[in-house]
């Protein structure tokens, strides 16, 4: 009895063991809960707070570009930096070789002084110039045909047969010392005096054509200082050189023909003088013109110089004393204006195609330079010229000739003078 019973008892404690252990089991163990959460409501953006938005976006925007393009910019400025740094290694490799094949002294010189100034205070631009002119010769100056100068002469210029004996002359001498290898000892310097619109500049152009040379006009009314003619001194801002070096670097030559338009026109400075007294050196024997600039001699001695005045009279005795061939163009008479408008409408229907369609009256020309009032060519010049573009835009026949009779003209004069 007593197993029995403890045995009993014993099964009693393992089955409240066991409900004791299934009961803290079960206290962990619950049912899933949902507890339902109401959504908050949204809030809406007002105006202002778009605008606030947008703003925010702009500036940030906004700056994030400078941002960018103070980035770019400093990449782009190392590589500039770096390029005229190995540029600048360049260009002065270049100089300094240019230096050793550099036959004059005086550039040399001007070279070395401009170095010496130092990165700070040295001119580039000059360096640059100075190295030009060292590489300008005159290995390309070739003789030319005389018979074709003197035909370009005779088409080109109406009359002044000295003016052309002179060139032509000339154009003979240089010829034979290229022949000889002697260089020229002075250059031609012609005068021309004469009215207005009696073909002085043009002269120049026609010379240049004939002789095979590059051409340079320089208009010294109302210049006022040294400059135009010498350049100005490289202390100051924004310096030059003057218009005789111009032409050299521009053309790549010594020989050129210059032609000082009305120099009787030029001004007086106060600290520079007359501009036309700076010209004396041309002519007293050296020709050769000092550029201030530059600091260093311009040689045209074989070059052609013309110097054109409506009064001669006005030049300084220096300047007119060493002019060695003095020209004097006289008023052109009516013949001589009636051959100006002949030649200007045959030159301008040529180059409309209309010399072989178009077929002139006797005594058209003549009407033309009886029109006329002034005592150069210009004004005949200027009616040839519209009377052919009046006679190229006029309805024709394709087979038949346009005839230009003294009626077709004298109505059209007449209508031109009253168009007003």
């Amino acid at each position: 009895m007593l197993n029995i019973n403890r045995i009993s008892l014993g099964q009693q404690n393992l089955a409240f063991s066991a409900n004791k252990q299934q009961k803290s089991y079960s206290q962990y163990i619950t049912e899933p809960q949902y507890e339902y959460i109401q959504p908050k409501p949204k809030k809406k953006v007002s105006f202002n707070q778009l605008l606030g938005i947008a703003s925010s976006l702009v500036v940030i925007g906004f700056f994030g570009r400078l941002l960018h393009q103070d980035i770019m910019a400093k990449r782009a400025e190392k590589k500039i930096l770096s390029s005229l740094k190995t540029e600048g290694k360049k260009a002065f490799n270049s100089i300094e070789e240019s230096m050793k094949n550099c036959k004059n002294e005086q550039i040399k010189r001007a070279v070395a002084e401009e170095y010496a100034k130092g990165p700070m205070m040295m001119s580039n631009k000059k360096i640059q110039a100075l190295k030009e002119l060292s590489e300008i010769t005159d290995t390309n100056v070739q003789a030319i045909s005389i018979e074709n100068a003197k035909k370009i002469l005779d088409e080109e210029i109406i009359g002044m047969e000295g003016i052309k004996k002179q060139v032509l002359e000339f154009l003979e001498y240089r010829n034979e010392c290229l022949k000889t290898g002697i260089k020229p000892d002075k250059p031609l310097v012609v005068s021309l005096d004469g009215p207005a619109g009696t073909a002085k500049t043009t002269i120049g152009r026609a010379i240049a054509k004939a002789a095979g040379l590059p051409h340079k006009e320089i208009n010294m009314a109302g210049a006022t200082g040294k400059s135009k003619v010498l350049g100005n001194e490289s202390v100051y801002t924004g310096a030059s050189w003057g218009e005789f070096a111009d032409a050299q670097l521009e053309h790549k030559t010594k020989n050129i023909v210059y032609t000082l338009d009305e120099l009787e026109k030029t001004g007086t400075s106060d600290h520079n003088g007359k501009v036309e007294d700076c010209l004396l050196p041309l002519l007293d024997g050296r020709h050769k013109i000092k550029d201030d600039f530059l600091g260093v001699d311009i040689d045209i001695s074989d070059s052609i110089v013309l110097i054109t005045t409506n009064d001669f009279k006005k030049l300084s005795e220096p300047l007119q004393d060493r002019i060695s061939y003095k020209f004097k163009i006289a008023p052109y008479t009516d013949k001589e204006k009636a051959a100006i408008a002949k030649f200007k409408f045959d030159k301008s229907m040529k180059y409309h195609k209309l010399n072989d369609k178009v077929e002139v009256e006797d005594g058209v020309y003549d009407l033309i330079a009886r029109s006329v009032s002034d005592q150069g060519g210009r004004e005949a010049t200027d009616i040839a010229e519209n009377l052919a573009h009046k006679v190229f835009i006029t309805p024709r026949k394709d087979n038949e000739k346009f005839k230009v009779t003294k009626s077709w003209v004298q109505e059209w004069l007449d209508k031109s003078k009253n168009a007003a």
